[in-house]
């Protein structure tokens, strides 16, 4: 339900778009584990305009990280490649506080693992750039890079 609502539907028996509303069934799921459930959640609080072209004040969703962090958190703890990607992004963008690309690498690197192209090409590019915290080190930025284009 709490994609039907946060999306709408079309046709003779449509649903509006309704945030709240969605929040509120996503949470009774989330709060049973339900993974994508969880995953949802992070996007509707991170998002600037939780997933439409609504501004905030019309959605009813305020834009709150925290909250974001906490969801995208327990669904990367049931492994779950999209939240553990966010949370890798999260960190190495300082959505959360200051930078901390070595626990964004570590995050990217479990969602990398299963898969995930976008984080294995994160990954690549971050070796290949470097930062304070990370070195420089084209053999793994490689390896990241080809993964991701597999």
């Amino acid at each position: 339900l709490g994609l039907i609502y946060s999306e709408g539907t079309q046709g003779e028996n449509s649903i509006k778009k309704n945030l709240k509303e969605a929040v509120k069934w996503y949470l009774k799921a989330a709060k049973k584990n339900h993974v994508k459930a969880q995953y949802q959640l992070g996007i509707l609080y991170e998002d600037d305009d939780s997933g439409g072209g609504d501004s905030d004040s019309d959605s009813g969703i305020e834009k709150n990280v925290n909250e974001a962090y906490k969801w995208y958190l327990k669904a990367a703890e049931q492994n779950y490649p999209d939240a553990q990607f966010s949370l890798g992004v999260m960190f190495c963008e300082g959505v959360i506080g200051k930078k901390n690309p070595k626990e964004g690498i570590k995050w990217y690197k479990k969602a990398a693992e299963q898969g995930y192209a976008q984080a294995q090409y994160n990954l690549g590019v971050l070796y290949s750039k470097g930062s304070v915290d990370v070195k420089i080190d084209i053999e793994e930025s490689i390896k990241w890079y080809k993964k991701a284009a597999e």
